[in-house]
């Protein structure tokens, strides 16, 4: 994609972390933190617990686990709680 929308650069961030690449998922985060702070009206913050209901709304996981997978992921990234 040559322009991602942000939440791919959140996911690839996740991804990256959970493949061991920690930084391309650093690099990735930050890249998902700044266009956030930059685009959104209402930035909710740099920690997980202000993201936590972004990326609930973001999409719909079937699976509690899901998203856990995903904040753990991110954490290791470098989001702090």
């Amino acid at each position: 994609m040559q322009i991602p929308s942000n939440e791919v650069r959140g996911w690839l961030a996740a991804s990256y972390a959970h493949a061991g690449r920690s930084d391309e998922a650093r690099q990735k985060l930050n890249e998902f933190l700044g266009v956030a702070k930059d685009d959104m009206a209402e930035y909710p913050g740099t920690t997980m617990t202000d993201w936590e209901t972004y990326w609930h709304g973001a999409i719909e996981y079937k699976n509690d686990n899901d998203f856990e997978h995903l904040f753990d992921a991110l954490r290791r990234a470098g989001m702090p709680d």
